[in-house]
């Protein structure tokens, strides 16, 4: 059972419960399900919670590690940490493993899927670039975040999936390059051709200034390798689906 289901983000900054529902209740409701069928088969399942790097809340200037403190600032994180505990306590009855996943930023794209949503990094950069609009930065654009293709996120899930043993709960990170807001400007203005106008904001409160994943124990155990997490292949895969976008609506 692979669960990358989650809210990430709504419009409205009261639906706290919203967050609440889905991320938290929605997982123990899954949970639930998947101790029924253990009882009704006898046989113990197996899970891949995919949580977020958002669980470290403001982060640090070195490589984060697994167990470095947890101390969400925002609700996701909140959210996405409390399914996490629900997750290890469920796994260490021994109905089912779990193995959880604490994705960074997925970027990029794969021929058969969809994009990473439009509230990323790299698609606001590319939106710009292709639609000439200008571009809101929060900062001076110095914050640091740590990017990975999604193509290597399925690699990762799988991986995982075929690792979690029953009656235990294991977490590694996901994160490949680390790369600030400029740098990705920067490198979406080469790859697109495209000059991207840049309106810098302040920066929001508890700002996450650098968000780096120290990935070695998913490298060691996992035996992940993320083969496709070049910065440069990650907007290139992107811009090649936006282009096509705007060519399409006649751009």
């Amino acid at each position: 059972m692979c669960h990358l289901a989650a809210l990430m983000r709504v419009r409205s900054p009261l639906a706290v419960g919203d967050y609440y529902r889905t991320n938290v209740a929605g997982t123990v409701h899954l949970l639930d399900a998947m101790v029924a069928e253990h009882a009704r088969t006898g046989h113990p399942m197996r899970m891949v919670f995919l949580s977020s790097a958002a669980v470290y809340g403001t982060g640090q200037e070195r490589p984060l590690q697994e167990t470095d403190p947890a101390t969400p600032t925002g609700v996701y994180g909140r959210t996405k940490l409390a399914a996490e505990h629900a997750v290890d306590s469920y796994a260490r009855t021994g109905a089912l493993g779990a193995v959880t996943l604490r994705l960074f930023n997925a970027a990029g794209v794969t021929p058969e899927g969809k994009a990473p949503g439009s509230n990323a990094l790299i698609p606001q950069v590319l939106d710009c670039a292709a639609y000439g609009r200008t571009l809101r930065v929060h900062g001076d654009g110095n914050a640091i975040r740590d990017f990975v293709h999604i193509a290597d996120v399925v690699d990762a899930v799988s991986l995982a999936l075929d690792a979690a043993t029953p009656g235990t709960a294991q977490t590694y990170n996901i994160g490949a390059v680390p790369a600030s807001v400029n740098e990705v400007i920067d490198t979406a203005q080469q790859i697109s051709g495209r000059s991207i106008t840049v309106d810098h904001q302040p920066a929001h409160t508890n700002e996450v200034t650098c968000s780096i994943a120290d990935a070695r124990q998913a490298i060691k155990h996992l035996g992940w390798t993320p083969k496709h997490s070049s910065l440069e292949a990650m907007i290139s895969d992107h811009w090649q689906r936006v282009h096509a976008q705007h060519v399409a609506e006649g751009g």
